[in-house]
């Protein structure tokens, strides 16, 4: 069932959370909120999880695709919007969320400048091997905590954006059961 997957999904969240001492620091990236005032909904984008597919839902349902929260004061603001309302988010299997990125980041030269910076350290050498060494190269230099991280967001870890480890959503959903 619906609600068994939840409780699945949710039971992973924590675990995770506590195995990585995730909790306590909480950390949301504003321009991944979004507060969908017409469905009473909060949303927490994550990059390479169906968003494309968020925006062209979000244009069916409201005409529009929402604007991401101002920059709240506190930690505490975005907690309190977040309580009555359905406060959803969506995640992919890491792995899946990588090859994505390296799709079209890389293989489709979706992004040139990434391309580029790739490229110094690999040549033309783009195997999946060499992309993932090299977002495990910048891990090192840009995350130097568990609170603090400075990767592209199509492959950051989730608990980055959407403060998972501090915060219990109505829902998490899993990209590859979507159509659900």
């Amino acid at each position: 069932s619906r609600m068994a997957e939840q409780n699945r999904i949710k039971a992973r969240i924590e675990k995770t959370c506590h195995k990585y001492n995730l909790t306590g620091g909480m950390h949301f990236t504003y321009v991944h909120l979004f507060h969908i005032k017409e469905l009473n909904w909060f949303y927490c984008r994550n990059h390479k999880v169906g968003s494309s597919t968020m925006n062209t839902n979000f244009r069916k349902l409201i005409g529009k695709v929402p604007e991401h929260i101002p920059k709240p004061e506190t930690v505490k603001a975005i907690k309190d919007m977040m309580i009555p309302t359905v406060s959803f988010s969506f995640v992919r299997h890491p792995f899946e969320r990588l090859v994505s990125a390296y799709r079209e980041k890389i293989l489709n030269n979706a992004n040139p400048r990434m391309v580029e910076d790739f490229r110094i350290q690999y040549g033309k050498n783009e195997t999946f091997t060499n992309f993932v060494q090299w977002i495990l190269d910048m891990s090192q230099v840009n995350c130097r905590t568990n609170f603090e991280c400075g990767l592209d967001t199509h492959w950051i870890p989730y608990h980055f954006n959407c403060g998972f480890c501090d915060t219990s959503y109505t829902v998490v959903g899993r990209l590859e059961n979507f159509e659900e």
